[in-house]
């Protein structure tokens, strides 16, 4: 263990059993209050330096780095963590034997560049406490940068980036997702999740052809990226239809949406205030919207996706006591004509019954059209204050907007709850956690809470060739990568963004304050998540 005026490095006792755990410090005869964490039977971790670079040696023992990249086919080290409880007993605080190795339990495997790197070692570093190391041979690559993961019991490490010395150039992960550039808008905005794209609900910033709208609880900025290294900010507008409620205590989703599909063109906003509504605005003129409508429902809505001039809404909302239990939840949904995008009406709301995925006290928390016919929605089977539910994908018939239909919910193995959906052509990924919401949550001192999602982030794949009839392709858990807040965009084939929240239990703001990460999922039996 070592110790510092900020920071504590220690080593999870190998006697700590996979799940929730408690920390608490003591020093000077007094002793912190407890923090709870989860604990797995492994989680992978590459050690990184210098942005996202991992912590390797080559073969003639240096630091690999891009000015020392590493020769393809050769073998390198690769220094990590959380290879769990290894073949040869080690005391607690004890340094790694030589003889014999401790190598790692379970089935190995590690990619570069999505090629198979084979792993002739994995285990702990002899003569030192707790340190993994994972001797790799690197498969026959052109000159690059790469980014290399590691698959422990079928538990997939975030990438570390490894530079290799081939033949010729070849692909650099500071091109597959880099800042640009930034723009600063002005104050109220408070802009969080992903980018939106139309038909997808959720998130609080949306792109119309050269236009990128920045929604935050009080206005919308409009920003011209024409050219993306130079963006700027060219209009505001929203201060008298927001006022301070746009997204307020949506617990996933809410925000802004572009509907391309609809006519005119809208850019729609979730609005709480004393009642919930839909603002709707004119995009005809990108460069200025112009406010056209505002649609009030009983249900306090949480986000709303188009099909032609069919608006399809949901909720998820739920209440809880002054110690921060949730004892009721909701998940309404319903379909609102917007013919006349200027008098828009509610069509119809979907009433409770006894056919899957039409229970409303089931979360939920996102959503996205599939077909003129079919939509798809992300939640849990969890109601009210239970944390024992499963995460599922439900299916509905819209070919009736005054009759939706709730015609399957499939639940998905491991998972407690789903927070969001997203399509690549025939394939749909969903995202989820596996945990519920935490509950109690945590009390804040301005007398609401937080109700983090404690669990790891789950990818689970679906060939949706037949939309009506999603098959189940498989089911991915990511052990280092919190589901807290995130969302998925589809940015080309096989290829996804992913804003996600922060793995902190005590975390406030729902958790929001998150990474982008680039998952390469073209290859359904094998994703990789990129930093």
């Amino acid at each position: 263990m070592r110790v510092s005026p900020g920071q504590i490095n220690l080593q999870i006792p190998y006697e700590t059993a996979a799940g929730a755990a408690t920390v608490t410090v003591s020093a000077n005869g007094q002793t912190s209050s407890s923090f709870q964490f989860l604990v797995t039977a492994t989680a992978v971790g590459i050690f990184g330096y210098d942005a996202g670079h991992g912590i390797v040696q080559n073969a003639d023992y240096s630091l690999n780095a891009e000015a020392n990249p590493a020769a393809s086919g050769s073998t390198v080290v690769v220094y990590l963590t959380g290879i769990g409880v290894p073949t040869v007993s080690v005391a607690d605080g004890a340094a790694a034997p030589s003889s014999p190795l401790a190598q790692a339990q379970g089935a190995v495997s590690a990619a570069i560049g999505g090629a198979n790197a084979p792993v002739l070692f994995i285990g702990l570093t002899p003569g030192l406490v707790g340190l993994g190391q994972a001797n790799i041979t690197l498969p026959q690559l052109a000159t690059g940068d790469y980014p290399l993961t590691i698959t422990l019991s079928g538990h997939q490490s975030t990438s570390a980036t490894i530079s290799v010395s081939g033949t010729s150039g070849g692909f650099q992960v500071s091109s597959a997702l880099s800042l640009v550039s930034s723009v600063s808008v002005t104050n109220g905005t408070g802009a969080f999740l992903a980018l939106e794209a139309d038909g997808v609900s959720g998130g609080s910033v949306a792109v119309y052809g050269n236009y990128l709208y920045v929604c935050g609880t009080s206005n919308i900025n409009v920003v011209d990226i024409t050219n993306p290294a130079a963006p700027k900010v060219v209009y505001e507008f929203g201060d008298n239809d927001l006022l301070g409620n746009a997204g307020y205590e949506i617990l996933f989703s809410g925000g802004c949406a572009v509907q391309t599909s609809a006519t005119p063109p809208l850019l729609t906003d979730i609005v709480r205030n004393d009642g919930t509504y839909v603002e709707a605005y004119d995009l005809t003129n990108p460069a200025q919207p112009v406010p056209l409508s505002q649609l009030s429902d009983s249900t306090d809505l949480a986000g709303i996706v188009f099909t032609g001039n069919t608006g399809f809404f949901y909720e998820d909302e739920f209440y809880h006591d002054s110690s921060a239990n949730i004892y009721q939840t909701f998940g309404y949904m319903g379909a609102a004509n917007y013919s006349n995008a200027s008098s828009p009406f509610i069509i119809s709301h979907l009433q409770q019954g006894t056919a899957p995925a039409s229970n409303v006290s089931e979360l939920k928390v996102d959503m996205m059209i599939a077909s003129p016919s079919v939509l798809y929605m992300a939640g849990t089977t969890s109601t009210n204050g239970s944390t024992t539910g499963a995460g599922v994908l439900d299916v509905y018939d819209i070919s009736s907007p005054a009759n939706i239909q709730a015609t399957n919910q499939i639940q998905i193995p491991g998972t407690g709850m789903e927070v969001s959906v997203a399509a690549s052509g025939n394939q749909l990924i969903v995202v989820g956690s596996t945990t519920t919401l935490l509950n109690p949550g945590n009390p804040l001192s301005t007398g609401g809470a937080d109700f983090p999602l404690t669990g790891n982030l789950t990818l689970t794949f679906f060939d949706i060739t037949s939309p009506a009839n999603p098959v189940m392709q498989g089911n991915f858990y990511f052990q280092t990568l919190s589901p807290d807040g995130c969302r998925a965009i589809s940015l080309n084939t096989g290829f996804y963004a992913l804003s996600c929240g922060a793995p902190d239990l005590s975390a406030t703001g729902e958790g929001f304050n998150g990474s982008l990460y680039l998952l390469d999922a073209r290859d359904p039996s094998n994703p990789t998540i990129y930093l």
